[in-house]
C-alpha cells in the first residue's frame, strides 16, 4: 500500500527531525500527519 510506505517515511522522517534541531513547525507537523497514516495503515493490517 502506497499509504503505509508514506506513513513509513513520515515515521522515520518524524524520528530524524526529533533527533535534530527543530527548524520548522510544519514540516513537524507534516512528518506527524505521515506517522498517523503509518499507525492506521498499521491498525488496518492487524485488523485484515
Amino acid at each position: 500500500m502506497k499509504l503505509n510506505m508514506l506513513g513509513m517515511l513520515g515515521f522515520l522522517g518524524l524520528l530524524g527531525s526529533l533527533g535534530s534541531t527543530l527548524d520548522s513547525p510544519a514540516l513537524y507537523g507534516l512528518y506527524a500527519l505521515f506517522a498517523l497514516f503509518g499507525l492506521f495503515g498499521y491498525r488496518e493490517k492487524e485488523r485484515a
